[in-house]
């Protein structure tokens, strides 16, 4: 007979530590919702040599955030704290 809550005796619980599959990083960017910030955003990543491999956007009136994967995270994490993106 299969184990289940009532008696105590489940599965243990599963963290992505030691995880043995490749994990994708994900950035989201905040920006003001104007013409042109997007295209400062992609140029901004352009001219450090950062591909864009996938892009989500959320936009309102006022705002939208950039959902983006590049091909290099650990340098865009770093491009990312000294530029003027949030």
């Amino acid at each position: 007979m299969p184990s289940g809550f009532s008696d105590g005796v489940g599965p243990a619980p599963a963290t992505a530590r030691g995880r043995d599959w490749p994990a994708l990083r994900q950035f989201c960017v905040f920006m003001e919702n104007r013409v042109g910030r997007m295209h400062e955003l992609l140029r901004h990543l352009e001219q450090h040599d950062l591909r864009v491999i996938a892009l989500s956007v959320v936009d309102s009136v006022d705002f939208a955030v950039a959902r983006l994967m590049v091909d290099n995270p650990e340098r865009a994490r770093d491009l990312f704290a000294l530029s003027n993106f949030t």
